[in-house]
């Protein structure tokens, strides 16, 4: 990801309420490198142009110099919370208090993190506050209280990432880890997503997924997003015969890029020997250990721009057979107007169609003959390429589409009334489900 730009035009400051939302994300939002660093950014940055906001972070590691100017922008305030679950014995703990608590890993670590603190001003969160917090792990506040000016993102489904987590992981104890978490995790949304003002998807499945849970929810949707200004295609680069994929080393990025050089890549290359593929993002070295010695991968290792890649790029490929959530990186993808092919899966929560803004492949042997097509006919990867673009501007531009609606939807939440914040039981709550 490039280090954006200050996105903040003259005039666009003119409408920023005085009203004050605490705004909730784990590490910094920029520079946005991961598909939740992105999505925070952009929400981040869209919620600024309406609102004075107060910015709290889990952190890892205290934010650099530049990472606190670029965030003041956007923040009147920014609070680091020191994350207290990296040394193995406080991993341990965190794990206890997770198991006692009955609560998923995430809400314990964000607890903990903040109780570490003790009187440090600032820190806490009530549950009659306005507030956007970016998971529900932030939502420990309104476990037995309402909160009716809580508005909490899903960049994934709550309690399917986890089963899906499980299934993925090499490692056999995180997978038994994983499955129990899905089942805390399916335990506390059924105590937490009453409480909450608003809960937020990022695709309609999602919501559907939610609503599950608690039929009564209010669950909007805003569609993982892109600046359509700084993500664009450049007609004065000439594509190459190579194909993308951009991402991190988290277990779903390896298993889709295993099977896809496993099963599908020497199929490309037997129809197109000169085809090279690139793997762009910040992979471990384990990761670029295991496919630096395939014929025609390009390691490019963590890089502070992907667009060139991009540019030169024929075709963006998506072997993602089963995912929740949706790809932030077809968003992307889409929006810089490079052919994009895919498994079914992998376009799941994206307003695309087959054979017109996506080519679709269901079999490793389909995928491959689609990635051959695009790589045959350069006339169709352009048009394929150029409808995704259009997608991208119509539905997933965070500045004219999502950004506004995103607004109207926290108008409506923080105008709520704060006399109905009085203490709940857990699981009776009007609208819990069982």
């Amino acid at each position: 990801m490039h280090l954006l730009k200050a996105p903040f035009e003259v005039g666009v400051r003119e409408e920023k309420s005085a009203q004050e939302i605490v705004f909730l994300c784990f590490e910094s939002p920029w520079p946005p490198f991961s598909g939740a660093q992105k999505r925070s950014y952009g929400l981040l940055v869209e919620l600024a142009r309406a609102y004075q906001l107060d910015l709290r972070l889990i952190c890892r590691k205290p934010l650099t110099v530049e990472q606190r100017a670029h965030l003041g922008q956007f923040a009147s305030r920014i609070v680091e919370i020191p994350r207290i679950d990296q040394p193995l014995h406080e991993k341990l703990a965190t794990l206890m208090t997770a198991a006692v608590c009955k609560i998923p890993y995430h809400v314990a670590m964000v607890q903990r993190s903040i109780e570490s603190l003790g009187s440090v001003p600032l820190v806490r969160v009530e549950a009659s506050g306005k507030v956007y917090a970016s998971s529900i792990a932030w939502t420990s506040p309104i476990q037995r209280r309402r909160g009716p000016r809580w508005i909490v993102d899903q960049p994934d489904a709550d309690v399917q990432f986890w089963d899906l987590y499980g299934r993925q992981h090499p490692n056999a104890l995180m997978r038994i880890i994983a499955q129990l978490n899905k089942r805390l995790m399916q335990r506390y949304c059924r105590i937490v997503y009453p409480n909450a003002g608003c809960l937020i998807s990022v695709s309609e499945e999602d919501r559907a997924l939610t609503q599950q849970i608690d039929p009564a929810a209010r669950v909007e949707v805003i569609e993982n997003g892109v600046d359509c200004d700084e993500f664009a295609p450049d007609p004065t680069v000439a594509r190459q015969c190579q194909l993308l994929f951009t991402g991190t080393s988290a277990p779903r990025n390896m298993v889709a890029l295993r099977r896809f050089i496993a099963r599908i890549y020497p199929r490309v290359r037997a129809a197109v020997p000169e085809v090279s593929f690139v793997i762009a993002g910040d992979f471990r070295e384990s990761a670029r250990a295991e496919f630096a010695g395939v014929p025609g991968i390009i390691l490019t290792g963590k890089v502070a721009d992907l667009r060139p890649y991009y540019h030169q790029s024929a075709v963006f490929v998506n072997p993602f057979d089963e995912i929740y959530g949706s790809k932030l990186k077809v968003a992307e993808a889409l929006a810089m107007g490079i052919c994009i092919v895919s498994f079914p899966g992998g376009v799941r929560g994206m307003p695309v169609v087959a054979n017109e803004s996506v080519l679709i492949g269901s079999t490793d042997e389909e995928l491959a003959q689609q990635i051959v097509r695009a790589l045959q006919q350069p006339d169709l990867a352009a048009r394929i390429g150029n409808s995704g673009r259009a997608v991208a501007e119509r539905h997933l531009d965070w500045r004219r589409v999502l950004g506004p609606r995103l607004r109207r939807i926290v108008a409506t939440v923080m105008q709520g009334q704060t006399d109905s914040d009085g203490p709940c039981r857990q699981g009776v709550h009007k609208g819990s489900s069982s």
